[in-house]
């Protein structure tokens, strides 16, 4: 079986990567300048949501465009875990976003949603920090 991916799949995941982020910042500007209460559980969900995100966003953003330019120099092809490191950070990034944000007011722990998405993004990081070695 074979599936063809699109050559620069390393910019398009980083660019989807910038845009979640540009996203969640206005999410974060709309609910301050809506006022909404800095206590409310919407508020603090939204929050640590964007702050967590803020956090890997570099670090994809920048292993994506690493290994696009690593299969470029190497004058290769996409290696098949490279396409899944980059593609699980991307499905790990919106799990956890949406785990987050979508958390039962009362609710105790994390929504599994949540989990999933973290330990995705978890991993995405180990394959892609090890797959921008291999080219």
């Amino acid at each position: 079986m074979s599936v063809t991916v699109p050559e620069n799949l390393g910019l398009l995941v980083a660019g989807a990567h910038g845009m979640l982020a540009l996203i969640m910042g206005v999410k974060m500007t709309s609910l301050r300048v809506t006022k909404v209460p800095q206590d409310s559980s919407t508020f603090k969900l939204w929050h640590t949501s964007q702050l967590v995100t803020s956090e890997y966003t570099p670090l994809f953003i920048a292993l994506c465009v690493g290994i696009h330019f690593a299969v470029k120099a190497a004058g290769g092809a996409l290696r098949a875990n490279s396409i899944v490191g980059m593609c699980l950070s991307l499905f790990g990034s919106l799990c956890f976003i949406l785990g987050v944000t979508t958390t039962p007011k009362g609710s105790t722990g994390p929504t599994p949603l949540r989990v999933l998405g973290g330990l995705t993004r978890y991993i995405a990081l180990g394959i892609c920090s090890y797959e921008i070695t291999r080219y």
